[in-house]
């Protein structure tokens, strides 16, 4: 029997000859209760709190559990028995055998969740499981009136564990979703926990997607207007940490390479901000371009690659393309670069380089020192990157002996491509 607050017994003795003299009773702690119960054994009640009748043969008094007004110190969990006497000592004992709980202390207890990886306008976001460690402070406690539901779904609340009166158990919520978490327990005395509820809380464990669409990588444009778009799509998507960064390698007036970032605008979302969306209506400038994208949820799933879907290409960490509607872009490497950079050397002491990059493959070509045309083969070498939907790449490697006399040197670079468009190095800087 579960009680809240004092519970009065009434106990009844018979006599049929000498007639009923006194009662002792007591009230007793179960093994292993609580030190918070309290009990009293063997207490003689006073012949004013008994009831006689029947000429002192019938006897009823009555007491309370437990003795005082219930406090913090005063629960009960037990058993009951009392003694009844006759006037000539002789006596009977009677025990219930029924447990009695008397508990009006309500139960104290925590919910407690493993720590997010981020916590985002009240919503906690994991990447794996949520496990949710519930403690309560509790005399009599039974884990199956502990009522956690999860989504509004009931579930259980397992591996409970005891340490005196403090129990520990766990919820562990699995799986990508939303999901809320309440927590509520009443003991059997109808005395109430302080219900829990968690704060808004999503498990996602997949990195969001990239597409790159409208143009192909490795590819040469020449067309009135090239641009792209740029999708990135996640359940839970951070747009505040999403980059798009599209770099242009252009040849600038006074003859260096330069490389400038474009500013793709802002995007906008669809699909309750799942997806975002860049696009790119046109890129007015000839140049060699790169872009590299990267997308973040709030779950910090981050991914750098991304599928160019003009190209059938996955996973890829970057998208390179010309512009060159004027003919062809003239590229150098690094080492000449530094040459032409510095104009005035000691020596030349490495080969060399001029990159030229056309949408269609070149009909014919030649390199020139100082205007004198120089013989494929022996003065310089091509190195030819044709590939079908590709652009076409050709380095053209001039060989350094060629320049060991003091003096200034012009390598020029003429060639005619299939659209019979002829482009200079030197007009192209």
């Amino acid at each position: 029997g579960f009680y809240n607050a004092q519970m009065t017994v009434t106990i009844q003795a018979d006599d049929s000859i000498s007639g009923i003299n006194k009662f002792v009773y007591s009230y007793e702690n179960a093994s292993g209760v609580s030190k918070k119960n309290a009990e009293i054994i063997n207490k003689a009640l006073a012949s004013a709190e008994i009831d006689y009748s029947n000429g002192g043969k019938t006897a009823v008094a009555q007491f309370k559990i437990p003795k005082n007004v219930l406090d913090i110190n005063s629960q009960f969990r037990g058993n009951i028995r009392f003694v009844a006497y006759d006037k000539s000592e002789n006596d009977t004992e009677r025990k219930d055998n029924k447990t009695i709980v008397v508990d009006n202390i309500a139960p104290n207890g925590t919910v407690t969740l493993n720590k997010p990886v981020t916590s985002v306008n009240g919503t906690d976001y994991y990447t794996g499981d949520i496990i949710a460690t519930i403690k309560i402070n509790e005399a009599n406690f039974y884990p199956e009136d502990v009522v956690a539901k999860v989504n509004g779904k009931q579930v259980k609340a397992e591996g409970w564990t005891q340490n005196g009166d403090n129990w520990t158990g766990r919820v562990v919520i699995s799986g990508d979703g939303h999901y809320n978490l309440t927590v509520e327990y009443m003991d059997k005395s109808k005395n109430k926990m302080n219900s829990y509820k968690s704060a808004n809380l999503t498990i996602d464990s997949k990195k969001p997607t990239i597409s790159v669409s409208g143009i192909r990588d490795s590819s040469a444009n020449k067309d009135k207007k090239i641009g792209f778009t740029v999708i990135a799509k996640d359940e839970n998507l951070n747009i505040s940490k999403l980059k798009v960064k599209l770099q242009a390698t252009y040849r600038a007036a006074n003859g260096q390479f330069k490389v400038k970032n474009i500013d793709v605008g802002k995007g906008k979302t669809e699909n309750n901000g799942k997806t975002y969306i860049y696009k790119v209506d046109n890129l007015e400038d000839d140049a060699i371009y790169n872009l590299k994208c990267e997308a973040t949820d709030y779950s910090e799933n981050a991914i750098d690659k991304f599928e160019i879907t003009d190209s059938k290409k996955s996973n890829a960490k970057e998208l390179s393309f010309s512009v060159n509607r004027k003919g062809s872009t003239f590229l150098i490497d690094d080492s000449t670069k530094k040459i032409v950079d510095s104009y005035y050397v000691q020596k030349v002491g490495e080969d060399i380089k001029i990159i030229e990059i056309n949408t269609d493959p070149l009909n014919s070509y030649k390199v020139e020192l100082n205007k004198k045309e120089l013989t494929e083969g022996k003065d310089y070498v091509v190195n030819k990157e044709l590939k079908k939907g590709q652009w076409c790449r050709y380095e053209y490697v001039v060989k350094s002996s060629l320049m060991e006399d003091e003096g200034e040197y012009s390598v020029i670079v003429t060639s005619v491509d299939k659209t019979k468009t002829t482009a200079y190095s030197d007009i192209k800087d």
